[in-house]
């Protein structure tokens, strides 16, 4: 458990470059989505013959057992240690979320919060700016506090290239999350924009996952125009799925 919190501790990391025991929560996921700890075995068996490619490995496995490839498991783990947290994570929770265990005098668990840079959004008028950068297979996690007057929400996010990351954005009341959309990761800039009534959720989470090259991108919060050049819409999940 102490590997599983120090990898969720520090989500911004390679995962096959940076990450060593501290991937450990990758496989526990992985795991959970399967059933089955032979998942793991077939990973490294592939491994063994596909010329040591680690992230091929994971691929072939997923796609084989879970049929998602590496990107749409990479997503679905990354907004996991996200989601795990709140009340109705069903699908996204881990098993070991909240165990805690005593021994020889020394207490682990529960599982870590994943760090989030949190900033509230009052109004209609709210404006600000983050530029910020993502790993391969990393994530960063923002947490917006909704203001009672927040009627129109704006969110626009401009990455270098088209594919290196994908946006994922949770919309919270009393720490349940009540929609999830997931942004294509096709253009290179996508507006997120959701018309609110009052108090309709007290929360918006955004998670940026890198993909297989990550990069730099910004996020700019406030009234903006359409997106030109971006996909018609997001992905939507309802509560009760998990995808």
């Amino acid at each position: 458990m102490e590997l599983m919190n120090e990898g969720l501790s520090n989500p911004d990391r390679s995962l096959f470059r940076e990450r060593d025991y501290d991937a450990c929560h990758f496989w526990v996921y992985m795991q959970k989505a399967a059933g089955t700890w032979k998942i793991i075995r077939a990973v490294w068996a592939t491994y063994e013959t596909n010329g040591n490619d680690a992230r091929a490995a994971v691929n072939t496995v997923t796609t084989n057992w879970l049929s998602k490839n590496i990107n749409r498991f990479a997503q679905t783990w990354i907004k996991a240690n996200y989601l795990k947290d709140l009340d109705n994570a069903g699908f996204f929770d881990y098993g070991e979320d909240e165990i805690t265990q005593t021994v020889c005098g020394k207490t682990y668990g529960p599982l870590s919060h994943a760090p989030r840079v949190t900033r509230n959004i009052l109004n209609n008028n709210t404006s600000f700016t983050y530029e910020r950068s993502v790993s391969p297979y990393g994530a960063d996690y923002y947490e917006f506090n909704l203001g009672v007057d927040l009627t129109q929400l704006r969110m626009k996010i401009t990455g270098v290239q088209p594919g290196n990351f994908s946006y994922h954005f949770i919309g919270i009341k009393n720490n349940n999350w009540e929609h999830l959309s997931n942004a294509p990761s096709s253009s290179t800039t996508y507006t997120y924009m959701k018309d609110l009534a009052a108090g309709e959720w007290d929360k918006l989470a955004l998670v940026v996952a890198g993909m297989s090259r990550g990069g730099n991108y910004t996020i700019n919060v406030g009234p903006c125009p359409p997106p030109t050049s971006a996909a018609t819409g997001p992905i939507t999940t309802t509560r009760t799925s998990g995808t």
